[in-house]
Parts: structure tokens; sequence; C-alpha cells
């Protein structure tokens, strides 16, 4: 079973949530995300990922875990786990590399109104999420 891990990286300061496209999924929005290495803690994991798509710095405990879902994707064999971290706390300039191929602020409000089963629209243009994003992001802000 593969197990990944993602992150919802929140800046206080404008209440808005980093979101990447990533190259293996065009057109498909999601948290700075991958797989668990083998031996690796699921912390470690998840400030490798977003040091490796959004080159940002982040601390992260258990105090920050969201949610976990278990399940399958039509386009991946087997169940897979994946673990949800939320942060409020980084440092650094948030650009694209390795597996991010853009990275987008969206305001929280903006999202948490227009967020539907697995997008939400704004300014006329869809944005499809990653699967279980919803319930992450509602999770974090409630």
């Amino acid at each position: 079973m593969d197990e990944y891990v993602g992150t919802l990286i929140y800046d206080k300061l404008t209440k808005s949530i980093l979101l990447v496209e990533n190259s293996k999924s065009y057109s498909v929005w999601g948290f700075p995300a991958g797989k668990i290495d083998k031996g690796e803690s699921i912390i470690n994991a998840a400030i490798r990922e977003v040091k490796g798509e959004v080159n940002l710095d982040i601390k992260l405990d258990e105090s920050n875990f969201i949610s976990k879902h278990e399940g399958t994707l039509e386009y991946r064999e087997g169940i897979f786990i994946v673990y949800f971290y939320g942060i409020d706390s980084f440092t650094g300039m948030p650009y694209a590399q390795s597996d991010a191929v853009k990275l987008k602020w969206f305001f929280v409000d903006d999202i948490l109104a227009n967020l539907e089963e697995d997008f939400f629209i704004l300014e006329n243009k869809k944005y499809l999420l990653r699967d279980n994003l919803k319930k992450a992001i509602f999770k974090f802000f409630n």
C-alpha cells in the first residue's frame, strides 16, 4: 500500500492558500504532496515535498495533522493512504519546481464560496482539485 502526504499552506496575512498544478496531472490543482519514501517519517516527507515543490521551509509536528484518507484511484492500482497536514507559518519565497509546474495563491473565502465536489470556479475558470482536498480544506478552516 502506497502512502502519500500533502500539506495545506495558509498565509494568515493574505488569508490565502497555496495550490500547485502538478506535472503528472495537468489542470488538476492540489497541495504540495508526494509519496512517502520507505523508512521516511510522514513529517519528514511533508517537509521534503514542500521544499521540493514550492521552495518553502516549514516546521511541522503532529499538531498540524488535519486528516487521513484511504482509497483507490481509477488511474492508479491498489489502495493508497494520504495524510493531510496544515501550516500557517513558513519561510522563503515560493516558486514552482520539481513536479510543480505552476503555483498560485487563492483566497480562502473565494475557494470556500465556490467549492464543488472536486473543483471550484473563479473568474469563469474551473480549477480541478486533487482527491479529498475539499474535506481537508473544510476541516482546516472549521
